[in-house]
């Protein structure tokens, strides 16, 4: 079973920015721009500030937040993450694109980067025998649920999608005790969340070292992130501690392909005078559970 799906990254993110859009203005009404572009100036700040362990968390449960930054990242992250799977295809093919029913956990996957990422190079994979995925989308806050769960509606019928976020806090341990079924996932992805905890240092290990011990022989682990060394030796240390051995990895730079063009974005370009992110210089590694 094969087929191509012409539905571009950014065409699904209009779709989801819309949804986002209806329940920023239910709140703000006509200051609804001003809303979304200090939540966008927010972000930025928030993102240069990652090996800042005295830097607040963004808080994701607002409509704006998300808006903002679904907007400003999901697209090019989720484009970066097919073109990694696209590299180390010889590595995850075979959990992925050869097993009819493949089981995919996001780790900190609630924007959607990986589930969008990973779903595109299915579809667009000229010998998938992939006919359903599931998508277990962890993340620590519950509201992204609204943003992907009838993404499948926008698939043109090639494949049959479910998803659900589990409300994970890595750093806190009651929160993934009693959720196990993301565990037993054929493939793990995880796109810019590496970076996000590495400032907690230790504090995360009780979670990694879960996964370690229940991870399935032959899971794959796929991550994109950030290239600072500080992110990457962190990501190695932890792959290594969780029992992943290193299949590959490398410092790229990236840029959405030419058929992810952003005018299906051009409403909210021409709105708030700023593009998503495009461009970007990242570090990749695919691992293995042995």
């Amino acid at each position: 079973m094969n087929g191509t799906t012409s539905t571009t990254m950014f065409q699904l993110v209009y779709n989801t920015l819309k949804d986002l859009e209806d329940e920023v203005f239910r709140q703000f009404g006509p200051n609804t721009d001003a809303v979304i572009k200090k939540e966008m100036e927010k972000l930025s700040a928030h993102y240069r500030k990652l090996d800042d362990p005295t830097a607040t968390p963004i808080n994701y449960a607002p409509a704006a937040t998300r808006f903002a930054y679904v907007y400003s990242y999901v697209a090019a992250h989720a484009d970066y993450v097919r073109q990694v799977l696209e590299i180390a295809d010889d590595h995850v093919d075979s959990v992925l694109i050869n097993q009819p029913h493949p089981v995919v956990s996001c780790i900190g996957g609630g924007p959607g980067s990986e589930m969008l990422g990973t779903l595109q190079y299915v579809l667009n994979h000229p010998l998938r025998q992939t006919q359903s995925q599931m998508y277990y989308l962890c993340d620590k806050e519950r509201a992204w649920a609204d943003a992907w769960s009838e993404i499948g509606r926008h698939l043109g019928g090639l494949i049959n999608v479910s998803s659900t976020v589990q409300q994970i806090d890595v750093l806190a341990t009651d929160t993934y005790r009693d959720q196990r079924r993301f565990l037993k996932a054929d493939l793990f992805v995880s796109s810019y969340f590496f970076s996000e905890v590495a400032r907690f240092g230790a504090e995360s290990n009780a979670f990694w070292d879960d996964v370690g011990q229940n991870a399935k022989a032959g899971a794959k682990f796929v991550v994109a992130d950030n290239d600072a060394p500080v992110f990457v030796d962190f990501i190695r240390s932890t792959m290594q501690r969780a029992g992943f051995k290193k299949l590959d990895e490398k410092g790229v730079s990236m840029y959405p392909r030419s058929s992810e063009q952003m005018s299906a974005l051009k409403e909210y370009l021409d709105r708030f005078g700023r593009s998503p992110r495009l461009k970007a210089k990242l570090w990749y590694g695919v691992f293995e559970k042995e």
